[in-house]
């Protein structure tokens, strides 16, 4: 069942800004851009098997969280980007056409190798961070643990602690058996990763108990500014690795245009050659029959009239069948190197 839907503005305190309160000082307690009215867009999701939620939307802040806690969820990343934007470091979602690559993310609070992991929800666009010129992405979540479940009956499982003693007398196999799976735990997770996919860097922050996330934001944002200049100058050299590469990749290409070119070159003189050599051969089978007719042409002559009458009439069949041979339009249509 859904939780009702919470106001997306915090409670007011009844305090007044005062006169002498800096403009540039984001308020603590207002939402931010990227949370008004996400709420019930989060709460519009695809059916999952894990409690977390898989929103419809898209175009959403990066938070991974079960509805039981996105309210939570939603106050911890209000605190967070207010407390980055109160230090001039603006919160956004990156351009729908940026290079930026979301790291992926790992929401089991102990990952275990050679074990099935469900992916989970990821929007279009990922959260930026801007320090700077700096870009880090960020990505809330909710952390699962793997626990012992039961089932219980009609496809329920159920948190053995969570069950009673009586419930756990009754519930005995082969009707009910025991598993294991990974379900949210209520703690909150904070993965900043660099947006510069050249650049590899990813650090996560975890609740030890529930309701932490609040009072660790000083100490994250501390520790993203802290990391900057390690990150500028890891960004810089992979520029220069970058456009070295891409040196490295033209002169490739430029190599294998050139050696394209030479055999589309060579290739041309030789059927050039080839089809010359045709011309030539046709020419001789030109001047061949040519010959032969002119000869019993000749012959023709010496013989008596009904003879060569009826040879004629054959050589003309001859003819007829060989066709007129034509060794120009061999020669027409042959094609010099420079022409193919």
């Amino acid at each position: 069942m859904q939780q009702s839907e919470q106001p997306n503005e915090p409670p007011s305190r009844g305090e007044k800004k005062t006169a002498t309160q800096p403009s540039t000082t984001t308020p603590v307690n207002r939402r931010h851009d990227l949370l008004v009215g996400t709420r019930p867009l989060f709460l519009k999701t695809r059916a999952t098997d894990n409690e977390l939620l898989r929103p419809y939307k898209r175009c959403l802040v990066d938070i991974v969280v079960s509805e039981k806690h996105l309210d939570e969820a939603l106050n911890a990343a209000n605190a967070l980007f207010n407390a980055l934007e109160g230090k001039k470091h603006r919160v956004s979602l990156g351009a729908s056409n940026a290079h930026a690559r979301r790291a992926e993310v790992d929401v089991r609070e102990v990952p275990i190798k050679n074990r099935y992991y469900r992916q989970v929800w990821s929007p279009d666009r990922v959260t930026i961070v801007r320090i700077g010129r700096l870009e880090l992405g960020l990505t809330l979540f909710e952390m699962t643990e793997n626990v012992e479940m039961m089932r219980v009956g009609s496809g329920k499982y159920v948190p053995v602690r969570d069950l009673t003693t009586e419930q756990l007398r009754r519930f005995k196999e082969p009707h009910y058996w025991r598993t294991h799976d990974d379900i949210p735990s209520g703690r909150l997770a904070l993965q900043a990763y660099s947006a510069n996919w050249r650049v590899p860097w990813v650090q996560v922050w975890r609740e030890s108990k529930a309701g932490q996330f609040a009072a660790m934001v000083p100490s994250i944002v501390k520790a993203l500014e802290a990391a900057v200049p390690d990150l500028e100058r890891k960004g810089a050299e992979a520029e220069v690795r970058a456009a070295e590469e891409e040196r490295k990749r033209d002169e490739e290409w430029r190599r294998a245009r050139e050696k394209a070119e030479r055999a589309r070159q060579d290739k041309a003189r030789q059927d050039s050659r080839n089809d010359l050599l045709l011309a030539i051969a046709a020419w001789e089978q030109t001047r061949s029959i040519h010959a032969y007719f002119q000869a019993v042409e000749q012959q023709l002559e010496q013989l008596a009239t009904h003879e060569a009458s009826e040879l004629r009439e054959r050589l003309e069949k001859a003819r007829a069948l060989v066709g007129e041979p034509d060794a120009l339009a061999h020669l027409l249509n042959w094609r010099a190197p420079q022409e193919r």
